[in-house]
């Protein structure tokens, strides 16, 4: 077979693909890049949540400290309030 030939049957013709396709290409990898570099934000939110999670329903067995007879405010609502002071390290006043 001819040199022309193959590459029309095996599109060897890498310059018209690169053409036909760079928008999409590029802009894939722009998000890649990027969904790599906010990774740790994400995973850092996704830690901070479990965090809350767990500590709402640790302080709504035995709350360690509250208001919940003055601020009107639920035991549930005042533990999510102890769970997220504690997994941002702020302490009581």
């Amino acid at each position: 077979m001819a040199k022309k030939k193959w590459k029309k049957v095996f599109n060897l013709n890498s310059y018209e693909w690169w053409r036909n396709h760079r928008r999409v290409v590029t802009f894939g990898g722009f998000l890649i890049l990027f969904a790599w570099y906010i990774s740790p934000v994400i995973q850092e939110a996704n830690y901070k949540n479990k965090c809350i999670r767990y500590l709402t329903k640790e302080f709504t067995v035995n709350p360690p400290f509250g208001d919940e007879g003055k601020s009107g405010l639920t035991p549930k609502q005042v533990a999510e309030a102890n769970a997220y002071r504690f997994c941002n390290h702020i302490g009581p006043d």
